[in-house]
């Protein structure tokens, strides 16, 4: 039978002297408020998770914390909630594989009691209270926090786990304030990995689009070879889907790249007045994991790459994904005219390649012996068959793409 282990946590901002939330684990939920007056559990669940980060990984930041050890290991979390109390229990699972904590939650409503166990992996739980925290503290800001909670909130301690949990290091009060922008995320996403989409939005700063122009596409895809894609317009229309098989060890490796990356990245770069993206990776178990940055082109970036190399593998150059570099679906021969080294008369091949630009060397066959040579495109241009500059029988095709004019034959 299957066993549920998901953990899940949730807090919504202080009000009036109470912050509420609510925990999922194996497979059921407790709700339960924390009162500022009767007790710091908030806190407490900060250092529950100081508690379990390996040592070898907060070595540095530890001479930072300013809590004394007398409230660590947090493993006991007591919350009073005036008349009921909801009690969590917390050890660390030995010999697991992956580091794994055992939860117990207890809920004692006097007239009933309920409880949750399971054992959790570090990670999810450190990535679930983290970013649920984080998503309060956006949420209501900090000066709105202190207003509506009697005891300060534990900024330093929370960007602290936030730095040593996101292998980002705190260096000065800008990149504090960037670190405090940045989506908390744990160091670790779950494995087995079943999807990722990538939502992408080029609506910026410019002219207002047409109602029909094309200004969202979502991509999915799946560890099992299904690419889903989904095109909407400004007035928010859905007006494209389709639906791809392709290579299943293909469509792993497209997604377990962006599981690594995402997981080693050290900061977010975001770019004003352009578009967005917003990618979420989906483990088996469907816990999600979510980023996003800007829609912005960067040459030799990675994102980049990765956006260059799935078009090219779709053959469809008309996708946004990361950078928003696209190329319209051109609608007919694509004919280029192209220079030999030294410049003079242009000559037409054809390619079916849209990746080519202007300025890219080429390899293309000269004469009828074999040889090769390279020459530079010089412009591209698409023309219907019937509508040709010259019959499709004499002209020849280009053969690759090359580094430089040294790639003779």
């Amino acid at each position: 039978m299957f066993k549920d282990n998901r953990f899940q946590f949730h807090i919504s901002p202080p009000e009036n002297g109470w912050l509420k939330g609510n925990v999922s684990l194996g497979g059921d939920n407790i709700e339960f408020s924390m009162s500022d007056v009767l007790g710091d559990d908030l806190t407490a669940f900060i250092c529950a998770i100081w508690s379990y980060i390996p040592n070898i990984e907060k070595q540095e930041a530890k001479y930072q914390w300013r809590f004394e050890d007398d409230r660590l290991p947090c493993d006991t979390i007591v919350i009073d909630e005036e008349g009921s109390k909801v009690t969590w229990t917390i050890s660390e699972v030995e010999q697991a594989k992956e580091k794994t904590l055992h939860i117990e939650i207890l809920a004692d409503r006097n007239l009933y009691q309920k409880r949750l166990v399971a054992d959790v992996e570090f990670a999810d739980f450190a990535n679930e209270v983290g970013i649920a925290i984080d998503s309060m503290i956006k949420a209501c800001g900090l000066t709105s926090y202190n207003q509506n909670w009697s005891r300060p909130f534990p900024l330093t301690e929370f960007l602290i786990i936030k730095s040593v949990l996101m292998q980002v290091p705190l260096k000065g009060y800008m990149n504090e304030l960037s670190l405090l922008q940045i989506p908390f995320r744990a160091l670790r996403i779950a494995r087995p990995v079943k999807k990722i989409s990538i939502d992408s939005n080029a609506l910026c700063y410019g002219p207002m689009p047409e109602p029909d122009d094309i200004i969202r596409q979502r991509i999915t895809i799946t560890t099992l070879g299904k690419v889903y894609i989904s095109q909407y317009t400004f007035s928010g229309v859905r007006v494209d889907r389709k639906v791809l098989t392709i290579d299943e060890y293909y469509a792993e490796e497209m997604v377990y790249d962006l599981v690594e990356y995402f997981e080693e990245k050290d900061t977010d770069f975001y770019v004003t007045d352009v578009g967005s993206w917003d990618l979420t990776i989906t483990s088996a178990n469907d816990k999600e994991y979510k980023f996003d940055g800007s829609l912005y082109y960067a040459p030799g970036d990675w994102l980049q790459e990765y956006s260059k190399n799935l078009r090219k593998y779709l053959k469809r150059w008309d996708l946004f994904v990361f950078d928003g570099n696209t190329k319209p679906i051109a609608d007919g021969i694509m004919f280029c005219s192209c220079e030999f080294e030294g410049g003079g008369k242009s000559y037409y091949y054809i390619s079916d390649d849209p990746s080519l630009e202007e300025g890219d060397l080429v390899r293309v066959p000269v004469g009828d012996n074999g040889r090769t040579s390279v020459v530079e495109i010089v412009d591209i241009e698409y023309f219907k068959e019937d509508k040709v500059p010259m019959p499709l029988d004499r002209v020849k095709k280009i053969i690759e793409r090359v580094d430089d004019w040294e790639d003779e034959d």
